[in-house]
């Protein structure tokens, strides 16, 4: 009930203050600006030699599949044993390769190319299966400061579709390796968002065990020095998910 009275407001304030929803935030937009190269994909398909638009279409659906099933995938282990930085930086690192690999092998080897799109597809979906959850985890307490970093992560990850495209400009055919370097570029700010956060909640976790064995949950006046999430951690043994 007192969470419903929250202005909005206010719980702008909270999550604008908590760096995590910015390092969030950064790594939604790193994400949304590597899949720019969705929108040009049938551009790429085409100069493996195809000119019917039937099978540039064709050819275009087998790497969103296998990036459907890579995604649930490491969502699905991601789950089931409470990681996030893990898959996340597993699949950020196969786009990383796919997108080195695009910019350097020649541009005669086409086949090789379209192979590598596989690859991209799976690393950068494969991100947005597990990072979402995994603010979800991170800012939990209160709600209302959770569902407004979950906003401001959305608007940023939206703003990378403002410039993401002039990534792809014509000047840059055929091989599109500025493209490709860009693209690059944001895969690792992202993998960089991700280490960045994984060492926080560790340090924030090794606190929490500290505090859990050295606070008298039964201490008032110690209890009220803690936030909320040091407070769970002691009553509740909480831990952040990493």
């Amino acid at each position: 009930p007192e969470e419903q009275k929250v202005p909005l407001s206010q719980a702008v304030v909270w999550a604008a203050k908590d760096v995590r929803t910015w390092i969030f935030a950064c790594m939604q937009m790193a994400t949304t600006a590597t899949i720019s190269f969705s929108h040009f994909f049938p551009t790429l398909i085409k100069r493996i030699g195809f000119t019917n638009n039937t099978n540039v279409l064709l050819l275009t659906s087998p790497p969103y599949v296998v990036g459907f099933f890579w995604a649930v995938g490491w969502g699905w282990c991601a789950d089931r044993w409470q990681i996030r930085s893990v898959p996340a930086g597993i699949s950020l690192s196969a786009a990383i390769i796919a997108t080195i690999l695009l910019i350097a092998v020649p541009e005669s080897l086409k086949w090789a190319h379209y192979t590598f799109t596989f690859l991209v597809c799976c690393g950068t979906y494969g991100v947005y299966a597990t990072t979402y959850a995994w603010l979800s985890s991170t800012i939990v307490q209160p709600p209302a400061k959770r569902a407004a970093a979950i906003g401001m992560a959305n608007t940023c990850a939206n703003i990378a579709s403002l410039f993401a495209n002039y990534f792809w400009l014509d000047q840059y055919e055929p091989t599109y390796r500025v493209s490709w370097g860009c693209i690059l570029a944001f895969e690792w700010l992202g993998m960089g968002c991700i280490s960045v956060l994984r060492l926080f909640l560790n340090r924030a976790n090794r606190r929490f065990a500290e505090l859990a064995a050295t606070v008298d949950s039964n201490d008032g006046l110690a209890m009220q020095r803690l936030d909320q999430d040091e407070q769970r951690a002691v009553l509740n043994g909480f831990m952040y998910v990493i």
